[in-house]
């Protein structure tokens, strides 16, 4: 049965970064006259997958959407890295002529999840080529598989089937597998990224090699046509022919023989120790100094082939120090003895690996290994920044006692300043973060310089506090820096933010607090009024009269404060009028300012008061309320007696200045009259002194008690 002809294909390779699954192929069939969608899934990573949800969008010769398939499962699965899934899925619509996929999740075995986008675009790799096609030469991808197997693979038989690269957070293997940009091997064949991307750009690498592989190729042939003419002569001479045949092929034979040792012997003696030297010349030029001993070691003492072996042995040992393998290399110095300055390479092999282990981070190793160097420039400042690059490393490790240890051990000025710098930089990175144990880092910090960036890390990390509306802690590292930079009006701006949150929550008491500490920041004078306002308002609604006409007295002349202010002390009256307490009524009603009701209240309230004070014999206040009601009910009557039982009271005691001012207020009363001009003691006390007018200075027409009644 035939397989039906795809009228659609995707791109192979769809990838999209971070995700754990590559779309290998996908096709669009008519199948059995039905549109059937085939797609094949990569599992490009370590974990195994259980199931993939994907969402697929049918599309028409428009490129319209025509039919959607959302959250669909590939189904139940076991799928570990390196393997496929292959998905069939019918659709209804015969005029689908596209589609397109995204994965939205992946589901581990371990039931965590890759969560992914149905709107991301999903990109195809790059095209993959054969290393021959990469580099345009035939010969040259056979010799990169070989290079590829017997250097990259360890002497392996791993064919290279692609030519490798990076692509974003990928790279593929010559092997064809696809590894992470974490994965410095391939995690099938264990082949080096690095070293495999290396070789296949380094063509005159490939072509030395090349030509190495050709002459030990042609050697390995011309021995092989050797050893079957040698087989075949002998089988000449065991055949059983005749004595004649026999000898002339012996004849034969030995002609041919010693033509061919004759030919043999010049192709050994001179073709091939030339292509050698060219060949060992040529890998030498590159730096492929294996190939190039090896060539150099099978020409033995062929012209000046000594010579150039140490030569090669030499860049080589080179080589090795330089990419700090020291052992390797100090064999090779050992084995070379004075050629050129290799016996001072061998003095120096001890600093060389210690900057090695610098390099590679081992830092005590590295210390070690300097303390068994001698005579050495560089040990020193080598000493000092493995110092400084423990103490950095202890600081990265929260461990201060062993940065204080290190730092110790540092007696260069401006080292010892570096890592000072480190932990304060490494102090304020942990304090903008979260702020734990950032202060032992600042402990240990004297520098003047860095003292001034952590107190600016500070302000920032308050100014920080403060737009997040962590306005305590905020406030808290303000205070601490003082008069740093803007603190006192930051201080200022928090309390009145504070205030603000207060206020908004109601906690009015609170509130005030924060806005009287903000001071003149913005309009706080202001919104102390308002708080005050509110505190009136709370008080009112609770009917606490008196607090509240305090709390609007104290909001001035926010909004309505002052009516406010009146109509509590309206309201405080009439609770103490309802109460019969009419002093205190009548004090508020006089305060409340003009109101319905309000001027006939005070009277009642002044009238029974009146009574009142004279209840409890204080009758200059009594006379005092009478006088001011007038003709309120019998007012007037009680003050005019009352005003005349006083002030005689007063003259009997002897108060004749106070009596006649009393007296003198009533002198149109009868009574009053003639007390006024009849006693003798006022003319003495108050005419003759001058101190207050005669009765008789202004004619007022007298009454009796008749007009009383």
């Amino acid at each position: 049965m035939t397989e039906p002809e795809a009228i659609f294909t995707l791109k192979d390779y769809l990838y999209r970064d971070t995700c754990p699954v590559v779309i290998k192929s996908g096709s669009l069939y008519f199948h059995k006259e039905k549109p059937e969608i085939r797609l094949t899934g990569l599992n490009i990573q370590n974990n195994t997958i259980s199931d993939i949800i994907i969402d697929i969008h049918i599309s028409d010769r428009a490129n319209a959407d025509i039919e959607t398939f959302r959250d669909l499962s590939l189904g139940k699965m076991n799928l570990t890295r390196g393997n496929e899934i292959t998905f069939h899925k019918f659709i209804e619509s015969e005029n689908a002529t596209g589609f397109s996929v995204a994965v939205k999740k992946v589901i581990f075995s371990d039931e965590s999840e890759w969560e992914g986008s149905a709107q991301w675009m999903y990109d195809a790799l790059p095209q993959m080529f054969t290393p021959a096609e990469k580099l345009g030469d035939e010969e040259l991808g056979e010799q990169y598989s070989r290079s590829f197997a017997s250097e990259v693979c360890g002497g392996r038989d791993i064919k290279a089937k692609y030519a490798p690269y990076r692509y974003g957070k990928i790279w593929l293997c010559s092997c064809g597998n696809i590894n992470s940009e974490e994965e410095e091997n391939c995690f099938f064949c264990t082949a080096n990224a690095g070293t495999q991307l290396e070789l296949i750009e380094d063509t005159d690498r490939l072509k030395a090699d090349l030509d190495a592989f050709k002459i030990a190729e042609a050697e390995r042939l011309e021995q092989e046509r050797l050893e079957r003419e040698r087989l075949r002569l002998e089988a000449i001479r065991k055949a059983k022919r005749r004595k004649k045949i026999l000898t002339t092929i012996g004849v034969v034979a030995m002609i041919l023989a010693a033509i061919s040792a004759i030919i043999y012997n010049y192709y050994i003696s001179f073709i091939v120790p030339n292509s050698k030297l060219e060949a060992a010349e040529k890998a030498t030029g590159i730096g492929n100094y294996d190939v190039a001993i090896r060539l150099y070691e099978g020409l033995g003492d062929y012209e000046d082939a000594p010579e150039k072996l140490k030569e090669v042995k030499y860049k080589k040992a080179c080589f090795l120090y330089d990419n700090g393998e020291f052992e390797e290399g100090l064999e090779i110095f050992t084995d070379l003895g004075d050629y050129k300055d290799s016996a001072e390479k061998l003095s120096l092999a001890d600093y060389l690996e210690a900057e090695a282990l610098y390099e590679d981070g081992k830092f005590s190793e590295c210390l070690e290994k300097l303390s068994e160097s001698e005579n050495v420039d560089g040990v020193d400042e080598l000493t000092q920044s493995c110092y400084l690059a423990l103490a950095e490393k202890a600081v990265d490790d929260a461990e201060l006692e062993a940065y204080c240890e290190n730092l110790a051990l540092i007696t260069d000025v401006n080292i010892q300043s570096e890592a000072e710098g480190y932990l304060c930089d490494k102090g304020i990175d942990l304090y903008l973060s979260d702020g734990e144990g950032a202060e032992e880092y600042f402990a240990l910090v004297t520098g003047e310089d860095n003292l001034t960036k952590i107190t600016a890390a500070k302000y920032e990390k308050a100014v920080s506090l403060a737009d997040e509306n962590e306005l305590d802690s905020a406030l808290d590292i303000f205070t601490e820096l003082g008069d740093y930079s803007d603190c006192p009006e930051q201080i200022k701006k928090i309390h009145y933010l504070k205030g603000e949150v207060f206020k908004d929550d109601n906690e009015l008491d609170s509130a005030l607090d924060e806005f009287t500490l903000s001071g003149d920041y913005d309009d706080s004078a202001e919104r102390i009024k308002e708080i005050h306002y509110l505190k009136g308002e709370s008080r009112a609604e609770n009917k606490e009269y008196s607090e509240a006409i305090s709390e609007y007295e104290l909001a001035g002349d926010y909004s309505d404060a002052a009516e406010k202010a009146e109509e509590m002390h309206f309201l405080s009256a009439e609770k103490y009028l309802s109460e019969k307490d009419y002093a205190s009524a009548l004090a508020e009603y006089e305060l409340a300012g003009e109101r319905k009701d309000t001027e006939e209240k005070i009277r009642l309230c002044r009238y029974n008061v009146a009574f009142a004070c004279e209840s409890e014999g204080d009758f200059a206040s009594a006379i005092d309320l009478f006088g001011q009601l007038g003709d309120y009910e019998n007012s007037y009557s009680k003050f005019v007696r009352l005003s005349y039982a006083y002030g005689s009271q007063l003259y009997d005691e002897g108060e004749y200045v106070k009596s006649y001012e009393i007296l003198y207020a009533i002198r149109g009363y009868m009574p009053a009259y003639l007390m006024l001009v009849k006693n003798g003691e006022y003319y003495t006390y108050i005419y003759d002194a001058d101190v207050g007018p005669s009765p008789n200075d202004d004619e007022i027409p007298l009454f009796g008690d008749d007009v009383l009644e």
